[in-house]
């Protein structure tokens, strides 16, 4: 697979994604019920964390066990949004049409890695709570 078959891949892959809804319940407790929500697509940071396992261990099995463990897992557990992130990055990478766990482990680090870099922003990511939307130290410009 050549370098415009990977980011056309990838693109494929950021599309699916973006398609993804998980449904879950949450209680409000204004109204004193559950009430229905939906998540759609992901957080790109979600995507990055296991991109950046696959990284690391450069194991498809071992990737393709985390994707399908982390929807339910404790780590996802933070709040149903997470669970729905990871479940529709999972719903993705299993797609018929992108076959994310047959591609060669070379090919899927780089059309996960385009992916990481081709899905856009959510509405709702915000700046990390550390920085409060300041530059991190370091990231300007030095001064003498």
């Amino acid at each position: 697979m050549g370098p415009n078959e990977q980011i056309n891949l990838a693109k494929q892959l950021v599309q699916r994604i973006g398609e993804a809804t998980f449904k879950y319940n949450r209680y409000d407790h204004e109204l004193g019920q559950n009430v229905a929500e939906t998540v759609v697509g992901t957080d790109r940071d979600e995507l990055k964390k296991i991109f950046s396992f696959l990284v690391a261990r450069r194991d498809l099995a071992q990737f393709k066990q985390l994707v399908q463990a982390l929807p339910s897992s404790d780590f996802a557990g933070r709040s149903n949004k997470t669970k729905g992130y990871f479940a529709n990055i999972r719903a993705a990478l299993e797609h018929p049409e992108i076959n994310f766990f047959n591609l060669t482990l070379d090919n899927a680090l780089q059309v996960l890695g385009w992916a990481c870099r081709l899905l856009p922003a959510k509405d709702d990511e915000t700046f990390s709570r550390r920085t409060h939307g300041r530059r991190k130290r370091g990231s300007g410009p030095r001064r003498r």
